[in-house]
């Protein structure tokens, strides 16, 4: 009776633990599609225009690399500035290394990649006006201007959100381009907080080495 009553008690603990964390997961995942969503809604200024979006995400480590900035160092190695990356006190060198801990297993497989094998999703997206396409398919037409001349069609590549601060944030890598162009020159990385419900943009910081 005594073996029973603690296999009861085991089992529910462990469904009551795996449930709560099926929830959590759910939840984080329901918030960063509003976090791209918002973030769609806030740049796209013609709501009745298609889009391009790239089908394949983007590689997480264009975040980390983007958020930290340029470290410079002296001949000696010592730090001498950080050039770029996104503004103090937004970042924290101790909460940055949490979540370039957090993260950086994501990025191993394709750490030579800019891109993951991970698809995005139509229903991801409440935006109802997007044409999905290969970044091969992108590339070629961009750099062969193959794309109708009009109407000019914004271009996007996205990252899967992720956490910044005990997930008072979620940072995003986008670059932004369009078919009347050669290559995506707008990179950037938007920090986002949710402020009365809604991810807001509160930073958008762009590539250093494009600037």
């Amino acid at each position: 009776m005594r073996n029973t009553i603690i296999y009861i008690l085991i089992s529910f603990i462990y469904i009551n633990a795996f449930s709560q964390t099926k929830n959590d997961l759910e939840c984080e995942k329901k918030e960063k599609f509003e976090a791209v969503n918002n973030y769609l809604s806030s740049v796209i200024k013609d709501k009745n225009k298609e889009i391009i979006i790239v089908k394949k995400k983007t590689n997480v480590s264009e975040i980390l690399r983007l958020f930290k900035g340029n470290i410079i160092k002296d001949n000696l190695g010592y730090f001498v500035e950080r050039d770029g990356g996104a503004p103090e006190p937004l970042y924290n060198e101790k909460d940055f290394e949490i979540m370039k801990k957090k993260y950086q297993d994501q990025t191993s497989t394709y750490k030579r990649e800019n891109f993951t094998n991970t698809l995005w999703d139509p229903e991801d997206f409440t935006y109802n006006k997007i044409i999905f396409e290969n970044w091969e398919d992108v590339y070629l037409k961009m750099q062969k201007v193959l794309y109708p001349r009009e109407p000019v069609i914004q271009i996007f590549t996205l990252s899967e959100p992720i956490y910044y601060k005990s997930k008072q944030y979620l940072v995003i890598q986008i670059s932004i381009g369009d078919t009347n162009s050669s290559g995506f020159p707008s990179r950037l990385i938007a920090i986002m907080k949710k402020i009365k419900g809604k991810w807001i943009i509160v930073n958008e910081t762009r590539d250093y080495i494009m600037n």
